[in-house]
C-alpha cells in the first residue's frame, strides 16, 4: 500500500482527494498547514508528497526546498492555483518532481501520482564536499585536507546545511528553521552564533582559506570557490 502525505489547507479538496485515493487502496495522511506538514515529512516515510503552494505557516515551495536540503528524496507533486510559467519553473528549481494546476480532475491527479510512483528513486548523496572539506552523511565523519574533525551533532547539522547551500548566503532564521525543531528551548540567535564560532575554530582556524563567512546583518555563507583569504569575517 502506497503512503501519501497531502499538505493542503482547502478542506473540501483535501477530503475529495483523500476519499478518492483511499478508495484506490492508498494510505493518505492529510495535514492542513505548512509547518506541520514539513515536520511530518521529515519524521515519517512516504512514497509521495502532495503539496499546495499557498499554505498557512510555511509555503509549499519552501517546504520542498528544505526537504531536499535535508536529503529527503521522496517524490513531490505540487498542486496549486498558481499557473504562471515562472511559478512552475521555480517549482522545479526547488526540487519538485511534478506540478499540477487547480482545478484538476481526480483521474488526472491519479495519473500524475502513478507516473511519479513508477519512477526509479532518487539517489541521495552520501558525501558532501566543499573545497577540501568532506562530510560523510553515512558515518557522520568530517575531514578537511584529510584531517579528521570531531563535531557535535548540532555543529554537524549546521555545517551540512551550509555546505548544501554553499556559495549562497543563508540567514540565521533559515538555519534555525532547518536545524532546530519547533519549540526547542535552545533555539536562539546567541546559541546559533556560539555554534558557528565553534565550527570556525574546528574547520577554519588551522587553515589559511577560511570557508565560513559572516555577511553582517544578513547571515552566513560557506564559500568553496574563493581565493585564499585571511579571515572569515
Amino acid at each position: 500500500m502506497y503512503k501519501i502525505l497531502l499538505v493542503e489547507d482547502d478542506t473540501n479538496l483535501a477530503r475529495s482527494v483523500s476519499e478518492f485515493f483511499e478508495s484506490q487502496l492508498y494510505q493518505i495522511t492529510h495535514i492542513a498547514d505548512g509547518e506541520s506538514g514539513y515536520k511530518n515529512a521529515r519524521s515519517n516515510i512516504y512514497d509521495l508528497i502532495m503539496l499546495d503552494v499557498m499554505l498557512p505557516k510555511k509555503n509549499g515551495l519552501v517546504i520542498a526546498n528544505q526537504l531536499r536540503d535535508n536529503h529527503i528524496e521522496t517524490p513531490i507533486l505540487i498542486i496549486s492555483t498558481k499557473n504562471m510559467v515562472d511559478d512552475i519553473v521555480n517549482g522545479f528549481c526547488y526540487g519538485i518532481d511534478g506540478y499540477l494546476t487547480k482545478p484538476f480532475s481526480l483521474r488526472e491527479l491519479k495519473a500524475r501520482v502513478s507516473a511519479l510512483l513508477k519512477r526509479p528513486p532518487r539517489k541521495a548523496q552520501k558525501v558532501l564536499k566543499a573545497g577540501d572539506l568532506i562530510l560523510n552523511l553515512e558515518n557522520f565523519s568530517v575531514k578537511r585536507a584529510k584531517q579528521n574533525i570531531l563535531l557535535r551533532k548540532k555543529e554537524f547539522n549546521i555545517l551540512k546545511y551550509l555546505i548544501t547551500n554553499q556559495n549562497k548566503v543563508v540567514s540565521k532564521d533559515q538555519i534555525m528553521d532547518n536545524i532546530w525543531a519547533m519549540g526547542d528551548c535552545d533555539c536562539t540567535i546567541n546559541n546559533l552564533d556560539v555554534h558557528i564560532s565553534s565550527l570556525r575554530s574546528k574547520i577554519d582556524r588551522n587553515f589559511k582559506t577560511k570557508l565560513i563567512q559572516t555577511k553582517h546583518g544578513v547571515g552566513y555563507s560557506l564559500n568553496s570557490n574563493q581565493k585564499e583569504i585571511e579571515n572569515g569575517e
